[in-house]
């Protein structure tokens, strides 16, 4: 009996239990772009962030970019919402460099270069985000509501959504 109700009293703590937040100013960066721009992240404060994580050699992360690309055209000019993606790493061996292939592929989202690692090893501790590409969803406060497993149809649907559902949102303060 004693034991049921330990059970039933740890059960209860879990399920009340304020859920763990992942946080955007978690991870505080200071980071170049391709094009040598430094970038922060308190420059995307107050904005709905979709993010992917992704590095040259990563032949599944470059699939996606034309999906990429048809978002980043679709909401760029909108001041509340940001399609990013986070090169991992620098060169490898033969692989060309962030900047060499974007101006090679002609995309024109941004690519912001974590040559050392120092965001992309922080959102590794994130569960089930071992592996290359990360597809990440940030709120406008900061705090991570979605992570995608792949970019496909639905995906894009719910990205979507919720950049839709926030185009003419004020930003929270």
């Amino acid at each position: 009996m004693l034991r049921a109700v330990i059970i039933f009293a740890v059960a209860i703590f879990f399920l009340h239990a304020p859920p763990a937040v992942a946080q955007w100013s978690k991870y505080q960066f200071s980071l170049k772009t391709s094009e040598g721009v430094v970038v922060t992240n308190d420059d995307y404060r107050n904005r709905l962030i979709f993010m992917e994580v992704w590095a040259t050699w990563c032949a599944p992360c470059i699939a996606n970019f034309p999906i990429l690309q048809k978002l980043y055209d679709e909401f760029s000019k909108n001041s509340n919402v940001a399609v990013l993606t986070v090169h991992y790493g620098s060169e490898y061996g033969n692989y060309r460099s962030a900047a060499g292939f974007k101006k090679e592929t002609g995309f024109s989202f941004p690519i912001i270069q974590d040559a050392n690692g120092i965001l992309s090893k922080k959102l590794n501790r994130l569960p089930f985000f071992v592996s290359l590409p990360k597809y990440i969803l940030f709120d406008r406060d900061g705090r991570i509501i979605r992570r995608y497993g792949e970019l496909n149809a639905d995906t894009v649907a719910d990205i979507r959504g919720h950049f839709i559902n926030t185009k003419n949102a004020i930003p929270h303060k």
